[in-house]
């Protein structure tokens, strides 16, 4: 088959699915909303040109050229805006520290000016849709693919949807259908275009797939549920012994080269605390916060949580420190800050609490979960996340947010636990529950590798895609 795609060919997600079709013999074309060069990744071979319409040899018709990834040729449209000057990002830095002495001001400057970051993200995409549909339907006409995929529904989807290509496919991810969809009218409308023509729908949970008819998708159409990048790699998995029931393996030279690599990987902050493994580690791979991320209810279950536990865990955070971090810390010297005589708060130890690692490549990951005790995942909107699979797979315990999508996979105290984001009390007994639950770890381990051996094998769930895209094609 001609297969072409719209997505983010910057998302390991998006490549690792999308690597599947040349290796299997199919011809792939991919339009990154993103500037991809394939240069800086293994496998990839660099054609020369980079997104452009080349003019064919005697007067043959014009010919497509572009990055090259195992197979796949990709064409980049523009980067987006940034949605932040460097000028603004130093002057709002300047606000908060300066704002510091209060902390309920300070508060209301960060959540202001993320906000406002927010809103320029939102605006940025809806203008990079307006300036590249046009593009993007030139070149899928020029590719004549036999199926148009686009990965993820904003914008990805909204811009594949403009080539009206008759064989056009959704592939819907976490939070595409209950947060843009619904915050943002605009978004909304761009979804149910896109639906209402698709002649096929992929998602990573049945969650989404029920809402997308609600949403404008034809009940007639095909569907399929399966991981957003696929699945799992299981060999991958199965290479390493899973952690022993007590975490002795996670506290081991796993625990040790993780520490060690991340504490070099991030830029020395006077707030940041050494990454220790004396300590109860609670870990998130999901980032300080965003529009489907909230760390805060966290933040708020540690009183609670000191009280259950004590004072000898930390909450290490992966992920970039900016704008979301200033906000985690704000909200902790507020809550914990000790009371004078007076009733008036001083300075208190909060970032004991703490560990910020940084961004964490991926092929780190591994390392983080076994050098961790629990890895959770605070959202208000998702779907099948990929980390929460590879916690799975590697042996992590996960606690989640209790969401529809992710009871699909979380049965709370049989293979994980599951918290109320709108109760920090609650989460703090979860956290806790968790805690005083280790031995039980050695069960819920072995029932996820089945788990994801039944549902999330790679190989097993790529080759349903590329029997649904036979079906769609008519082959």
């Amino acid at each position: 088959m001609r297969i072409c795609f719209v997505a983010d060919m910057n998302s390991i997600h998006s490549r690792k699915f999308i690597s599947y079709f040349p290796a299997h013999g199919h011809e792939v074309q991919v339009i990154s909303t993103t500037p991809f060069r394939g240069d800086a990744y293994g496998g990839a071979e660099d054609s020369g040109t980079r997104g452009t319409l080349a003019e064919g040899a005697g007067g043959q018709e014009p010919r497509l050229q572009g990055e090259f990834f195992r197979g796949a040729r990709v064409l980049n449209l523009p980067g987006r805006e940034r949605p932040q000057g460097r000028v603004e990002r130093r002057l709002r830095r300047a606000a908060i520290a300066s704002a510091a002495p209060l902390p309920n001001l300070q508060l209301r400057c960060i959540r202001a000016g993320i906000a406002r970051e927010l809103d320029r993200e939102r605006d940025a995409r809806l203008r990079f849709y307006e300036k590249n549909r046009e593009r993007v339907a030139e070149w899928v006409r020029e590719f004549h693919p036999d199926l148009l995929q686009c990965l993820r529904l904003p914008v990805e989807g909204y811009l594949g949807a403009c080539a009206q290509h008759p064989r056009t496919l959704h592939f819907c991810w976490g939070n595409d259908l209950t947060l843009y969809s619904s915050l943002y009218p605009a978004f909304g409308a761009l979804t149910r275009d896109a639906l209402r023509g698709a002649a096929g729908f992929l998602t990573d949970c049945h969650r989404d797939e029920r809402l997308a008819f609600g949403w404008g998708l034809p009940r007639r159409t095909p569907t399929l549920v399966v991981p957003g990048s696929g699945g799992l790699e299981l060999h991958e998995y199965d290479a390493h012994p899973m952690p022993g029931s007590d975490g002795a393996q996670a506290r081991g030279e796993s625990a040790a080269t993780a520490a060690d690599a991340h504490s070099r990987a991030v830029h020395a902050r006077p707030h940041e605390a050494s990454v220790t493994r004396e300590r109860t580690v609670f870990l998130t791979l999901r980032g300080l916060g965003g529009r489907y991320t909230d760390n805060l209810p966290v933040v708020r279950a540690i009183p609670r949580l000191r009280e259950l536990i004590g004072d000898d865990f930390a909450l290490r955070f992966a992920g970039s420190f900016e704008p979301y971090g200033p906000l985690l810390l704000a909200e902790a010297r507020k809550i914990l800050a000790p009371r004078s005589r007076r009733g008036r708060k001083r300075d208190g130890d909060a970032e004991r609490f703490f560990e910020f690692v940084g961004r964490v490549p991926h092929d780190r990951v591994e390392e983080m979960i076994r050098a961790s005790d629990f890895v959770f995942s605070a959202t208000y909107h998702d779907g099948t996340p990929n980390s929460m699979l590879e916690t799975m797979a590697y042996g992590g315990i996960p606690l989640c947010g209790d969401l529809e999508s992710i009871r699909e996979w979380i049965d709370d105290g049989v293979n994980g636990y599951l918290f109320d984001m709108k109760d920090p009390n609650q989460i703090a007994a979860t956290f806790a529950r968790a805690v005083s639950e280790r031995g039980r770890q050695a069960a819920f381990r072995e029932r996820n590798r089945k788990l994801i051996a039944e549902r999330a094998d790679y190989s097993v769930c790529m080759a349903q895609v590329e029997q649904f895209y036979e079906r769609v094609a008519g082959r």
